[in-house]
């Protein structure tokens, strides 16, 4: 399982092109060789990013592709370069994922808690949808995934639910009993230097065909909860 960037919310370095391409690029068509020659699957998390944000509807695999940012073109670029390599991979592209990281790891999500946790307000995005998964439920899908024979396939990797930012959080505040006064939301157009993606809700019914089903946002903040 090959996920070519991480990164952390409290870290911004801006780093050469040929440097970013190299790691999200070259390595990843380097682990698909690699595949090749050991007769392993590869599982490529990309990007719910890749996609046309102004389309309107719910995105399929076959929706207009669109990157507005570096890393996406990026993953959209590696996809392509796995694809040239063999046959034998799954291309999972990834929501936004949510839930409370581990060994010193952190996302929105985690920050959003925290915050709320110390009673502190958190502006979110009224104007971006998305359909979100969590983390655990993430993890569970792939290890169904590997225990598979499904292969040569791109799939959107998201949650069963289209909500923004905002709506998150009131879902969060609702199941953990935080303050919604505590959210304020806000338009992406009121932040500067960003790369502005106003819905990439995804369509997951070819994920469900294989058998697999997410969990509601509901069911899964009840579990990081608990």
């Amino acid at each position: 399982i090959h996920t070519a960037s991480i990164a952390r919310p409290e870290i911004c370095i801006e780093l050469p092109l040929d440097t970013v391409l190299s790691v999200n690029v070259n390595s990843s068509a380097e682990f698909a060789r690699l595949c090749e020659q050991n007769n392993a699957k590869l599982i490529f998390t990309s990007t719910d990013l890749v996609y046309d944000g102004d389309s309107g509807q719910m995105l399929t695999e076959d929706s207009v592709i669109n990157p507005v940012s570096l890393y996406a073109q990026t993953k959209i670029q590696s996809e392509t370069e796995i694809k040239n390599i063999f046959d034998n991979y799954i291309i999972l592209r990834t929501s936004l994922l949510y839930g409370l990281g581990l060994n010193h790891s952190v996302n929105n999500f985690h920050l959003m808690y925290h915050n709320f946790m110390s009673n502190k307000p958190v502006r979110l995005f009224y104007d971006q949808f998305r359909t979100p998964l969590a983390l655990r439920d993430a993890a569970e899908l792939i290890e169904e995934l590997i225990k598979t024979d499904v292969k040569d396939i791109t799939l959107n990797f998201g949650g069963k639910e289209r909500v923004s930012r905002a709506e998150l959080g009131e879902i969060l505040c609702e199941l953990g009993n935080f303050d919604k006064a505590l959210i304020e939301k806000i338009s992406m157009s009121d932040v500067t230097a960003l790369n502005k993606v106003a819905d990439v809700s995804m369509n997951t019914d070819k994920l469900k065909s294989l058998g697999l089903n997410q969990k509601s946002i509901e069911e899964s903040i009840h579990i990081i909860l608990n």
